[in-house]
């Protein structure tokens, strides 16, 4: 359980933390590797290990000045904030010195400022909560062309990411189709990773409107109002069907399976909780 409690600067949209022990702390594998580390030296440097990657902050920092920090997501920050592992700061002008702390802001105004941002924000935030409920390392897709790349907990920091996650908000994605889902299973093919598919939706199937009010609601209330849906995609070999049934029913390219559905992200999805493999 995380106890350490970390600062954070609030810079257009991302936190950064400078701090060399919170950077070593929050982007350690065993405290849930968040961020990005800001300097490629020192990047390149952690991946020998968290122990060394903190030897190696402490020292380089105090000898060269060269600045070390963590970069987080919105999501990652919120995260970190609503655990208690992370208070974020907002300079009160631009113009401040770098070591001035600012205003302090709370887990609802971070909601708010965040939310904000993006339509798409408390449907992937939903995401992502319930990834990391589950048991997941979530860290960055976009190398994947997807929205998460997921890692079991117990795999080493060298270790490849075993899913892609995509987020689909179906009132805000309807364009959304089999042709965009193949074109992501093509490419998780060719890196060999899974495809995980969560679909987030107002669990009040009559409020039309929830993508617009969520950002008006505390953090947790809105995500008391949030389903996620999760469907692992597996790949459809033709003469494997062809083998398994002699039927004459047209097949679908790929293979929908629920993997796990949450309401209100409560109790953690058993289901998730070990990696998934083909």
């Amino acid at each position: 359980k995380m106890a350490r409690c970390c600062d954070g600067n609030l810079q257009c949209d991302a936190v950064l933390v400078s701090n060399p022990e919170d950077v070593c702390y929050l982007h350690s594998w065993e405290h849930g590797s968040f961020g990005e580390l800001f300097d490629p030296v020192a990047a390149e440097q952690s991946k020998r290990g968290c122990g060394a990657c903190e030897l190696i902050h402490l020292q380089e920092r105090h000898a060269s000045g060269r600045p070390i920090c963590l970069h987080l997501s919105l999501m990652e920050a919120l995260h970190l904030v609503s655990k208690g592992t992370l208070q974020i700061w907002q300079a009160h002008q631009p113009s401040e010195v770098a070591d001035s702390r600012g205003t302090l802001l709370s887990e609802a105004v971070c909601w708010q400022l965040f939310a904000a941002n993006s339509l798409r924000f408390p449907y992937e935030y939903a995401a992502y909560c319930a990834l990391r409920t589950a048991g997941w390392v979530v860290r960055s897709g976009v190398t994947f062309g997807a929205d998460f790349s997921l890692y079991a907990p117990t795999a080493e920091r060298k270790a490849h990411a075993m899913l892609c996650a995509l987020v689909a908000v179906p009132s805000l994605d309807p364009q959304r189709n089999w042709c965009w889902l193949q074109q992501h299973v093509r490419l998780c093919h060719h890196v060999a990773k899974g495809l995980l598919l969560c679909e987030v939706a107002t669990s009040d199937t009559q409020q039309q409107h929830g993508e617009c009010n969520l950002a008006e609601l505390s953090g947790r209330a809105c995500l008391a109002r949030l389903d996620v849906r999760m469907l692992r995609v597996a790949t459809w070999s033709p003469a494997k069907a062809h083998a398994a049934s002699s039927s004459t029913q047209h097949h679908a390219p790929h293979a929908l399976v629920p993997v796990a559905s949450s309401s209100g992200l409560g109790a953690p999805n058993s289901e998730l909780n070990e990696p998934i493999v083909d």
